[in-house]
C-alpha cells in the first residue's frame, strides 16, 4: 500500500467517525455524547457510533443521564401533555 493510499484510508475512517453524533456501548444499551466521561471508560471493541439520537433510539438505546444527549428528535413523535 502506498503512503498516499494509507493517508486516504485514515482520512476516510476519521471522517466516518467524526460524523457520528452519539456513541453507544454494546454492553450497556446507553448512548452518549462522544466526550461523555462514561464513553471514556468503554473499551474500543464495545463502542459503536450512531448518526443521530433517533438512530440510537431505534436500535434500542436510551440516552445517558450524565451527558444528557437528545432523547427525542423533532418529528419523532408527539409528546402527550398531562392534564392538570
Amino acid at each position: 500500500m502506498t503512503r498516499m493510499t494509507l493517508v486516504l484510508v485514515v482520512l476516510l475512517l476519521c471522517a466516518a467517525t467524526a460524523r457520528a453524533e452519539v456513541w453507544g456501548s454494546t454492553k450497556s444499551k446507553v448512548y452518549h455524547y462522544r466526550l461523555c466521561r462514561w464513553m471514556g471508560q468503554v473499551k474500543p471493541e464495545y463502542r459503536l457510533s450512531f448518526a443521530s439520537p433517533l438512530a440510537a433510539r431505534k436500535a434500542g438505546y436510551q440516552p445517558c443521564g450524565t451527558c444528557r444527549p437528545p432523547g427525542v428528535e423533532p418529528g419523532e413523535g408527539v409528546r402527550k401533555m398531562r392534564k392538570s
